[in-house]
């Protein structure tokens, strides 16, 4: 790791939302430093359909705390209890609670970063980019905008339409309506004419405004194909958006060796570039 390793302190089971009679929590963990520090919310993986809000909270989270980022790790619905886009709605209300309250606990929130693994990066991937979903969830006139200014996306599915595409095949060895996609969709195949479907696919939501992002993938990946991040990277270039790709060799979905310190360095410098700003550089 470049750089001493700072101290940290967390608060834990703050409750960001009720929804349905169900209310979310998020875990802030937040660097020791004099000046405020940038913050990310993250989201953890599980297929949509699990997972904690604490899980490798040692091997990833705090260190990328120790490396002057602040982390809510949130909790939110799974498809088990609400299909698309209770999840997305969950990370708009995280990200609207730390708008609010973060000057309370000393974070920098003029720029708010998304952070997300596995599922958690296919929505921490959404909230870095423009929706056809309004903030009820329903279907709106103007497009949503992003509401973060930086997205890390590891190991993420990130195109809908392809990864619900089956050959004959395919489809009889996996049926699509038993996929983790289909859970979310609450709907046994994509349609690409439905906006709420659409709102779901990262992939079929780039446009300028989209925030800058950086995508983590391993190259022995047997859930999410490498290709999906280099897709999405190709589809953000093409519209001017920074992007960049690291390629972690060795590493399958999810493994350990994304943990690495070069790869935590490297999204602890892409969170301070575009969350800090000028601030990082000495002002302009």
């Amino acid at each position: 790791m470049r750089g001493p390793q700072l101290p940290t302190s967390s608060i834990r089971d703050v409750p960001y939302r009720e929804i349905e009679g169900i209310r979310l929590h998020l875990d802030l963990h937040r660097p020791e430093v004099e000046i405020p520090p940038p913050v990310v919310v993250y989201l953890h993986g599980g297929a949509w359909a699990g997972g904690e809000r604490t899980d490798l909270l040692a091997t990833r989270v705090l260190p990328l705390v120790r490396r002057g980022i602040a982390v809510a790790a949130i909790q939110y619905r799974f498809t088990g209890s609400a299909a698309f886009p209770a999840q997305l709605l969950d990370a708009r209300a995280a990200v609207g609670w730390l708008r609010e309250h973060g000057d309370a606990h000393g974070l920098s929130t003029e720029r708010i970063g998304a952070w997300g693994s596995s599922a958690g990066g296919h929505l921490a991937a959404l909230l870095g980019l423009e929706s056809p979903l309004a903030a009820d969830g329903s279907p709106g006139d103007d497009p949503h905008p992003p509401l973060v200014a930086a997205v890390a996306a590891w190991n993420a599915p990130l195109d809908l339409d392809a990864r619900c595409s089956r050959s004959p095949l395919e489809e009889s060895e996996e049926p699509v309506e038993h996929g983790a996609e289909a859970a979310l969709l609450g709907a046994r195949a994509y349609d690409p004419r439905d906006p709420r479907h659409r709102a779901a696919n990262p992939l079929a939501l780039v446009t300028p405004r989209a925030a800058p992002m950086q995508f983590v993938t391993g190259d022995r990946d047997r859930m999410v194909d490498r290709t999906e991040s280099f897709r999405m990277h190709d589809a953000l270039v093409r519209e001017r958006v920074p992007s960049a790709v690291a390629v972690v060799g060795g590493a399958g979905h999810e493994d350990l060796a994304l943990d690495e310190s070069e790869t935590l360095d490297f999204t602890a410098a892409f969170f301070r570039r575009h969350l800090l700003g000028a601030r990082e550089h000495g002002g302009e």
